[in-house]
């Protein structure tokens, strides 16, 4: 999947346990991490913190975090304030008001974090600078991934999300329409 560049494939990255709480994959820059409506559990946490640790050292991160539940509990944000530099430019989608919160608490370390309505996930892409060409790119990984994390049906992940795949299947089109102009 090409966020800037001829890349063509997210670099998936295994689960820290057999039941993960998250997943997340990355190519270049950009991140995607999923989680569902529990707290990542302190080993999955970790796992994706020494990933990011490692990333932000060599380039500048972009993340797209989507989540159902609360996102990481009090101690896990402390060690991601300590162990991340910020400031680094992340999309936290979710419906849920404790994450919403959360994003509130983090931008007093990272002003760069905002937070958006899940029918808001194109001005999160446009956030992150993802390019309209790759957005339903990003919107099929989220649901890939959603999928693998919580066993349920393509159609239960995919419902709430056929308005955006609608619409940036409609940017797509005018993109090739402008291209070939």
């Amino acid at each position: 999947m090409a966020i800037h560049g001829n890349q063509t494939r997210m670099t998936v990255r295994p689960p820290a346990t057999e039941n993960p709480t998250l997943l997340y994959r990355r190519t270049g820059s950009f991140m995607v991490l999923v989680h569902g409506n529990a707290a990542p559990s302190p080993s999955d946490w970790q796992h994706y913190l020494d990933d990011v640790a490692v990333a932000a050292r060599r380039t500048r991160l972009r993340i797209l975090v989507v989540t159902d539940g609360p996102g990481p509990n009090a101690a896990q944000r402390e060690t991601m304030n300590k162990r991340i530099p910020a400031p680094f430019l992340v999309a936290v989608v979710t419906h849920a008001v404790m994450a919403r919160r959360i994003v509130s608490v983090l931008s007093w370390f990272n002003p760069n974090i905002r937070a958006f309505a899940p029918a808001d996930l194109p001005a999160a892409l446009d956030y992150l600078d993802v390019r309209a060409e790759d957005q339903a790119g990003v919107i099929e990984r989220v649901a890939e991934m959603r999928i693998q994390l919580s066993g349920a049906g393509v159609e239960s992940v995919l419902d709430p999300m056929k308005a955006v795949i609608t619409r940036l299947s409609q940017l797509r089109e005018n993109i090739e329409r402008s291209r070939r102009s």
